[in-house]
């Protein structure tokens, strides 16, 4: 019978091994978020206005607010006003502005107070930060 003639050492082992993995696995998860969120993004052009709503709140206080999106989202955004537009009832300003590098399906929100990043790709860098963050709280003793 094979035996392990010391088990505590070999699970550390087994685990450390396995937590080395884990930043290619992280990568591997973020690549196949993105290629999800890109085939939503074609299917439902609409989820840029759920982006918008949820970065709103980050900036419930400012005063002007100026959207930078990609030109087929800054459409969706004026065709669905009715559904965010609520939301900016206390700002003096909202304004658009088109821009083609912004990845469709993302946006900034430049404010008075500063900028809100909802790109697809910097959300998905702040996933994988965290994803290795975590990977490495966890200790080996």
């Amino acid at each position: 019978p094979f035996e392990i003639e010391d088990p505590e050492k070999e699970f550390q082992n087994i685990l450390k091994e396995s937590l080395e993995t884990i930043p290619g696995i992280a990568k591997v998860e973020v690549s196949g978020v993105k290629k999800i969120t890109h085939n939503e993004i074609t299917l439902n052009n609409q989820i840029v206005v759920d982006v918008l709503k949820d970065a709103l709140p980050s900036v419930d206080a400012a005063i002007s607010i100026e959207i930078i999106a990609h030109p087929s989202d800054v459409l969706t955004l004026k065709e669905f006003e009715n559904l965010w537009m609520p939301l900016t009832m206390k700002r003096e300003s909202v304004s658009y502005i088109e821009k083609d590098s912004i990845e469709q399906g993302g946006l900034l929100v430049v404010t008075n107070l500063g900028t809100v990043d909802a790109q697809l790709d910097t959300t998905l860098k702040n996933l994988e930060k965290s994803i290795l963050e975590h990977q490495s709280s966890i200790i080996i003793e």
